[in-house]
């Protein structure tokens, strides 16, 4: 999708463009928005103001009709095998009923307690399918999962 703002210009997640962005091309239904509200990096800061922003922009998804609410990523484990915060997912499930995916720091275990908890309907694991293809058939297995490699 193209935009009409000047070059360099910024945007907010609650800026109309943001939502409108999402229905524009397709019905909603074939649509999915990935957000990283906790990412922080350079200039970006998960602060007060940055979560609020992303609060008001899932509820308004919420009145959208969209595939998913996706790969919504929290904030990363406090440490090297810590569970992920739970709370960080609850506080968008209250604000989005539809099809969510939770992402970010999740092993079999964690990722089974956060849909057992309601939080999420889905867990997305990218770091271990890339270094275990056959992710479905350890977890189903029991099967230890082989360490992923940053360096690739």
């Amino acid at each position: 999708m193209r935009s009409s703002r000047p070059c360099g210009a910024t945007t907010t997640p609650t800026d109309p463009f943001t939502s409108d962005a999402v229905a524009a091309v397709w019905e909603g239904r074939r649509v999915g928005v990935r957000l990283s509200p906790y990412w922080t990096a350079e200039r970006f800061t998960a602060d007060a103001r940055t979560l609020a922003d992303y609060d008001a922009l899932v509820a308004e998804l919420g009145d959208r009709s969209l595939a998913y609410h996706p790969h919504l990523r929290g904030p990363a484990p406090a440490a090297p095998g810590a569970a992920p915060d739970h709370d960080a997912f609850a506080r968008y499930r209250r604000l989005f009923d539809g099809p969510l995916i939770a992402n970010h720091g999740f092993d079999r275990e964690t990722g089974n307690a956060v849909i057992g908890a309601g939080l999420a309907d889905a867990v997305s694991y990218p770091t271990h399918f890339v270094a275990n293809p056959d992710l479905v058939a350890r977890f189903a297995l029991d099967h230890e999962l082989a360490a992923g490699d940053p360096g690739t």
